[in-house]
């Protein structure tokens, strides 16, 4: 037996109410509530790195098993996603959920789910053959598009039923227990979306129940992963795609706001008229002054000092950052993502059709004239987008061309209009097409072209005005693509997986008695362990039992302890750590699996193997009652939290 090693003793600074101490694996960072609605997260060392306000009374959290990520769960019903490394929020689940009581957060192990070794040989991913997408925002949905295919499922436990939540991206909602109103108690940890083992409370007592799948081929699994994949990177885009395309609107609209502000002036300096609209009078004094060479006095206040060279530069660099900003948005993000929708929806679509011809059970999730009808639709968006960028790409060249003219015709020629002879000396460097700008003034000036694409909130303008009809709104046709992708694939799809999942009982006779603080923990791919704990006979209960389907042998051991038990966590498949108090406050570290292998029913806590202990002069705590492991492979970590919730310990296990 090794002894345990102290890290850190330190104190939580601010009113800890203890209601939750976690340990985030591989970045080997505590967390604790504070104030009920904040998470505070420390280095080993006790420095604090950063808070989070969760906004409502935190209930549960869980992180995923690699650490880059954790999720809170909220009186409010809300399940909020936060990045490990620094606290920013990432996402918030798109559902509300009723008194969340348990959640917990994992990858699939595809071993579990794969027909054979041999099942992704003749596979090409060819999303993993193109180019990575970017994105300044830095989207979850991007690390979904660009992730090597990997499923994760978060566990959602509710008072009502259980939920799903793969990927951060597809929940699949309102999977019922055996019987209403039971009670889950906990969750048995085994990277096995499709093999869920939970203990739970009946109207008869405490029962186990695997929730699993009633796939009649069992090679289906491996094809219902696959597509839930797929579905996921659907969403995916989908989202992305939405989040770019109102950022687009957000990012265009201030340079037709700032145009119209000039028009507006513009139009005031040409005085009163009641018979003619404000944009004929300003076309017709452009005309004007391009044809004649004049420039009116009224105007020439405007030109100079209302406008001038600031304005020029102002509303060069905004319309050319707009126009800019629309080619490049269109073409890097919106295209390369709908050309990765089209080849998901073509490997769906063969997918269905190979479901529909062998009369395959998961022919129902995808129908293959619903996805014949998508790729159409996704096709012409695709065509909208292209013809976008053509458009603008011309209307650019050409709001240039008269930003040009105005500069060197106008606002130079007003400001030298004291030495005309200098400045009509100087060479010019550009020759002026007069058709080409009277074009722009015609088609271009008033009813822009990126109008037709993006449906603006222009109504306080005065001048520039939205059109009656928004032809090409890309948002529009985005969301009529969207809402059917969701209804008729999304949707039915989840209700294919919902389906294809159902509890049942497992027919184990658990003696657990008054037992409480009840864990499951799995031991191997086919063996677990249910633990309770007496705190009155200070006893464990472990009961080992097979998870395998074909299996219902279980063992039933106990141990007793000389003192009373505080705390136990475990710290791998074959290790128990327990805080216990006889005498003095001590840490023992158990192998708990020699119990198993002995013939003996109850055990005595001193004739078990011990891998560690920490003692109460190593502890430096007057009452310590709360235990949290770190369960890393490498390396596992302790921490004991003082009864006054302040004083902690951090030990090296």
């Amino acid at each position: 037996m090794s002894a345990l090693s102290v890290i850190s003793t330190n104190k939580f600074v601010g009113l800890s109410d203890g209601n939750i101490l976690h340990w985030c694996p591989t970045l080997n960072l505590l967390t604790i509530t504070m104030n009920k609605t904040s998470l505070w997260v420390y280095r080993l060392d006790g420095e604090r790195i950063y808070s989070v306000n969760n906004k409502s009374a935190i209930t549960a959290i869980s992180t995923i098993s690699d650490g880059s990520y954790f999720c809170l769960a909220g009186v409010d019903g809300l399940i909020k996603i936060y990045d490990s490394n620094n606290g920013n929020l990432i996402k918030v689940i798109e559902k509300t959920f009723d008194k969340v009581n348990l959640i917990l957060w994992n990858y699939h192990d595809t071993r579990h789910t794969q027909a054979n070794r041999f099942s992704n040989l003749f596979k090409v991913d060819v999303l993993r053959r193109l180019p990575k997408m970017t994105n300044d925002s830095s989207s979850q949905d991007i690390h979904e598009l660009n992730n090597e295919s990997t499923l994760n499922y978060l566990v959602i436990v509710d008072a009502n039923s259980l939920s799903m939540n793969v990927n951060n991206l597809l929940t699949i909602s309102n999977i019922e227990f055996p019987e209403a109103n039971s009670e889950v108690i906990c969750y048995l940890d085994n990277c096995d979306m499709f093999s869920q083992f939970y203990l739970i409370r009946e109207s008869t007592g405490l029962k186990l129940v695997q929730l699993t799948d009633n796939l009649k081929v069992p090679s289906n699994k491996e094809h219902l992963v696959d597509v839930i994949l797929k579905i996921c990177k659907v969403v995916a885009i989908m989202n992305y795609v939405n989040e770019n395309l109102k950022i687009l609107q957000t990012e265009i609209k201030p340079f037709f706001t700032i145009y119209d502000r000039y028009l507006s002036n513009m139009t005031e300096s040409l005085g009163a008229s009641e018979n003619i609209e404000p944009s004929l009078r300003i076309s017709k004094c452009l005309y004007d002054i391009l044809l004649t060479d004049l420039i009116p006095e009224n105007l020439k206040d405007f030109w100079l000092n209302q406008f001038g060279e600031r304005g020029f530069k102002r509303l060069n660099k905004l319309g050319n950052s707009v126009y800019d900003l629309t080619r490049n948005v269109t073409f890097t993000t919106l295209i390369a993502s709908i050309e990765r929708l089209l080849v998901i929806m073509n490997q769906l679509r063969g997918l269905s059709q190979w479901f529909k011809d062998s009369d395959n059970e998961l022919s129902p999730g995808l129908n293959i004239n619903v996805i014949n009808d998508l790729i159409s639709q996704a096709k012409s968006l695709l065509k909208l987008f292209y013809k976008a960028i053509w458009d603008s790409n011309e209307e650019q060249k050409a709001f240039n061309h008269f930003m040009t003219w105005i500069k060197r015709e106008i606002i130079d020629k007003i400001s030298k209009e004291d030495d005309m002879t200098s400045f009509l000396n100087q060479p010019q460097q550009v020759n002026f097409d007069h058709g080409e700008i009277i074009n722009y003034i015609n088609d271009s000036l008033f009813k822009s072209k990126l109008l037709d694409y993006f449906h603006l909130d222009l109504a306080s303008n005065d001048i520039l005005n939205l059109p009656e009809a928004c032809k090409n709104d890309l948002s529009r046709a985005f969301e009529l693509l969207n809402t059917k992708m969701d209804s008729a694939v999304i949707q039915s799809f989840k209700d294919l997986i919902k389906s294809s999942l159902l509890f049942k009982h497992l027919q184990y006779e658990l003696e657990l008695g008054e037992s409480t603080d009840l864990t499951l923990k799995n031991i191997d791919d086919s063996c677990a362990v249910v633990c309770g704990l007496n705190k009155l006979k200070e006893e464990m209960t472990m009961i080992k039992f097979n998870t395998s389907q074909n299996n219902f042998d279980c063992q039933s051991k106990k141990i007793r302890f000389e003192g009373k038990i505080s705390s136990f966590e475990f710290k791998n498949n074959r290790e128990l750590v327990v805080l216990i108090h006889s005498s003095a406050f001590q840490v023992v570290v158990f192998d708990f699996i020699a119990l198993f292998e002995s013939d003996e029913h109850v055990t005595e806590c001193d004739s078990i193997p011990k891998k560690g202990q920490l003692t109460q002069d190593q502890i430096q705590l007057s009452n310590p009652n709360t235990l949290a492991i770190s369960r890393n492979d490498s390396k596992s970590y302790g921490c004991l939290l003082d009864v006054n919730k302040r004083d902690y310990v951090v030990f090296s296990l």
